[in-house]
């Protein structure tokens, strides 16, 4: 098991240990506790949703549109894929 893995285990049991008191214990750096601190942290944070776009009274998500643009430059422009979908209606 590596220091980090026990490291993480003891923040788990005692999340209010002193970060100089696991320091000493596992001869390390203050710096690594703290980044194993803020790495912990950051994986229990919940990924904030895309932003929501409204165009012409319909909902987009960021992502629809980039990839409406990326569709665009891979067939020549907006104007051409304008052309190719008014030609499937």
């Amino acid at each position: 098991m590596s220091k980090t893995e026990q490291i993480r285990m003891a923040l788990v049991e005692n999340p209010n240990a002193s970060v100089s008191k696991l320091a000493t214990k596992f001869k390390v750096s203050t710096g690594l506790i703290y980044g194993i601190r803020g790495q912990m942290k950051d994986a229990r944070k919940p990924t904030p949703p895309r932003p929501i776009v409204k165009i012409d009274g319909v909902k987009h998500t960021i992502d629809t549109i980039l990839n409406v643009k990326k569709l665009a430059e891979s067939v020549g422009g907006l104007k051409s894929l304008r052309e190719l979908v008014d030609a499937m209606v």
